[in-house]
């Protein structure tokens, strides 16, 4: 019975390394040809019939490399010809495939924020024609800070600013008229001139007890109240804080009144990419802070100062602390050795002949030993060796054998290098393929006693390579190397017992300009060695034919060539902040705020009133309280209890009780290592004919969320009831118990009124 098993197991072994090995083989067949997806399954295969075969492993991990390379490049293409989700799939794909190639996630996100983007101005254009201008406004500038500039959005937010209301501070100004202000102020009193624009305005102005009575001459048409307002207010050297969005406090601009009047903020800023000490530089440069620290531990900053100036150092670190580039070269060294060598002739054992006397005696066993007689006589010595008379010698002689040799020797030896490296930008990368061998000296010395020491130095031989790449904006590679190939020839001993080596060395230095993907070849480093040997006797090897008989020959030639192909891959770009982050308006020279001088007054005032006070403000305005008091509206997530790898399933996401419904905004959260996103409609609360309602899927930052938002169409009035808001398709990628639960969830009513909803989360059984 034992046996029985054994044999089956053994059996099961064998067969499990034969559809392996015939896997493997296959996958090489699809790599050669490009087709790496389906290299990457056959190895995939390889690794699950034989997880102990690393190189199997290694295969796989190479093939699902190049195929993130080859789908990276397949939505640049899409890119360049407009086609947006088919290049944003292929972004997705070569990011799911290797995480390391952090630019196909930059360049996804590039494309998710634009499709958002268009989303949200389409959405505020609806919001503008509905006289809904805080929220459009809203979109507009969530719009112009994921792409920007963006003409449509401009040009939009110009008319919204125009229409809409004044927000100041964060405040929007309860303003009585929307009209437009003309003013004519002919040396009337400052004060008198704060009471008729607060007439004409509704805002009410408290003035500072230290505010002078001085004559205003000013004169506006069609002006806003927020022109009029900056206008007079740089004008008198004044300065403002709105207290709500009624009142406003006006003070003389000092730097008493500025301290009695302003906050003092704090702000501790965690940096990624920059030191520390480089940033507060930069900002005591910048703005003057004087109330800095640095915390080393942390690579932070903490400062203390005005809400503006504070604001300003959030804006220039946002632009300074990026991510910086890297890229990943792809080398392949080949050494290409030719030898061809030719033996023909006699070769002899020696080329000369020796003569000498000696005698023979008798032992005491009767052998005859044969003794040669010496030339050396020394004191103390023995006189075996030496002789008393010349009658007893006999003379002998020693004469060379020969070899006929009729032979040629061809080698041919290929030695192949095939690293991957990955470096930072301006960096220098060193590979060393190879050995480190030993060099001995002994040094002798006579002044401590003879004393003898040894010292052993290493060397590096083989494949040296240096490489320092300075990637540019034009996703261009600026790559400096140096090659060095070295090979021992012989090794030498020294006097005082060590021994130095003889090491012959290819070297080879340049600095070229490489496209992303584009592959270079450095060759023409070639070496011939050329060597003719020839062996004969004196005076017989010269004479005519006979002498050839007498003459052995050698030839030998060896061709060396070094080859070095260099492909460089960028896998991370610099992470370039947006013109409206790069671009920081500072106010004036001993003013700083961040905006212009006269923001009211700019053209494109709609574009630049974005601080994060006035968003925050916008957010706080277009959110209403929450249903039931401030409680969530509860839903549920609903799908089936059990499913089987490869299957697809669906999930739905249900309300109870809901009123006037028109959108829904869900941001579910997946295992994504275990099922794969497939699509989503609307449910069929929304409505049951595909004209009622559409859905659309939102970019995401990580792969493990898909954010949707479902809608009623254009023109079609709320809904209220039970039932499903949106049906989500996964299938199953692997086997596990998935997990499902919503990490945002918003549902909006006809009236823009906007609630937050809460789900239990979801776990379904995966065979």
């Amino acid at each position: 019975m034992n046996r029985a098993v054994w044999g089956v197991g053994l059996l099961f072994m064998v067969l499990a390394g034969c559809a392996g090995q015939k896997a493997f083989h296959a996958g090489d067949k699809y790599l050669q040809q490009g087709e790496y997806d389906l290299a990457m399954e056959q190895y995939a295969l390889a690794v699950a019939a034989e997880p102990e075969r690393h190189e199997y492993r290694m295969k796989w991990l190479d093939a699902r490399s190049r195929s993130a390379v080859w789908h990276y490049e397949r939505a640049q293409q899409f890119s360049r010809d407009g086609n947006l989700a088919l290049a944003a799939a292929e972004y997705r794909q070569a990011a799911q495939l290797d995480g390391s190639l952090t630019v196909a996630v930059q360049r996804l996100k590039e494309i998710q924020d634009r499709i958002q983007a268009d989303q949200l101005i389409t959405e505020a254009e609806e919001f503008f024609k509905k006289g809904r201008y805080s929220q459009a406004r809203s979109n507009l500038g969530q719009a112009l800070r994921l792409v920007s500039p963006d003409p449509r959005a401009e040009q939009l937010m110009q008319q919204v600013q125009l229409a809409g209301q004044t927000i100041m501070d964060g405040y929007e100004l309860e303003l009585t008229s929307r009209e437009p202000l003309n003013l004519q102020f002919a040396n009337i009193n400052l004060q008198q001139a704060f009471a008729v624009l607060s007439q004409l305005s509704g805002i009410h102005f408290i003035l500072d007890d230290e505010i002078s009575p001085r004559p205003v001459t000013l004169l506006l048409k069609k002006a806003s109240f927020a022109q009029v307002l900056d206008l007079m207010l740089k004008l008198n050297g004044l300065g403002k804080r709105v207290l709500n969005s009624q009142t406003i406090l006006v003070y003389p601009k000092t730097q008493e009144k500025e301290k009695q009047y302003e906050d003092r903020i704090i702000q501790v800023f965690y940096l990624s990419n920059i030191e520390a000490k480089n940033a507060v530089n930069m900002l005591r440069t910048m703005l003057q802070a004087r109330k800095i620290y640095v915390h080393e531990e942390l690579n932070a900053i903490v400062l203390r100062d005005k809400p503006e100036t504070v604001e300003l150092a959030r804006q220039i670190l946002e632009a300074a602390d990026r991510n910086d580039s890297e890229v990943v070269f792809d080398l392949e060294l080949v050494e290409v050795s030719h030898r061809d060598v030719l033996n023909l002739g006699p070769r002899l054992s020696t080329y000369s002949i020796s003569a000498g006397l000696g005698q023979t005696t008798v032992d005491s066993q009767g052998n005859i030993v044969g003794r040669l007689v010496s030339d050396v006589l020394t004191a103390g010595g023995t006189t075996d060796t030496l002789v008393s008379s010349f009658s007893s010698l006999e003379s002998f002689y020693t004469l060379p054998t020969a070899t006929f040799d009729f032979a040629k020797t061809l080698t041919d030896s290929e030695i192949l290098a095939n690293p991957k490296i990955r470096v930072k930008n301006r960096q220098k990368a060193k590979v060393h393929i190879g050995t480190r061998e030993p060099i001995v000296t002994t040094n002798i010395s006579t002044t401590t006693g003879d004393v003898t020491s040894t010292n052993v130095q290493y060397i590096d031989v083989g494949v040296k390579l240096d490489v320092e790449p300075n990637i540019q904006l034009d996703d261009t590679v600026v790559t400096t190397l140096s090659l060095e190939v070295s090979n021992i020839l012989e090794r030498e001993t020294i006097a005082g017992g060590g021994f130095a080596l003889r090491i012959s060395t290819t070297n080879a230095a340049s600095s070229l300009i490489l496209k992303d993907g584009e592959r270079t070849i450095i060759g023409g480093l070639i070496r011939d060695d050329l060597a003719s040997t020839r062996n004969t006797l004196p005076f017989l090897g010269s004479i005519p034919i006979i002498g050839q008989l007498f003459t052995g020959r050698s030839n030998e030639k060896e061709k060396r060539e070094i080859l070095l192909s260099i492909t460089p891959h960028i896998a991370r770009n610099l992470d370039l902040p947006r013109s409206d982050i790069a671009t920081i308006w500072s106010g004036s020279e001993e003013d700083l705020a961040p905006g212009s001088r006269f923001p009211s007054f700019a053209v494109d005032d709609a574009v630049n009133d974005y601080s994060s006070d006035v968003t925050a403000g916008l957010e706080a305005t277009a959110v209403m309280p929450e249903s039931d008091g401030g409680t969530p509206i509860e839903l549920s997530i609903g799908g089936p209890e059990e499913i089987i790898e490869g299957q697809s399933f669906f999930l739905h996401i249900s309300a109870t009780g809901v009123q006037d419904m028109v959108k829904a905004r869900l941001a579910l959260r997946y295992s994504a290592s275990l099922v794969q996103f497939v699509g989503v409609r609307p449910g069929s609360l929304l409505g049951r004919a595909v004209e009622d309602s559409l859905a659309s899927v939102l970019p995401s930052e990580t792969l493990d969320t898909v954010i949707t938002e479902v809608r009623r169409s254009e023109g079609g009035s709320g809904v209220s009831g039970d039932g499903p808001v949106a049906v989500f398709e996964f299938k199953a990628t692997g086997r596990g118990n998935p997990d499902f639960f919503l990490e945002e969830c918003r549902l909006e009513t006809s009236q823009g009124v906007t609630a937050a909803c809460v789900a239990s989360p979801l776990t379904i059984e995966m065979e």
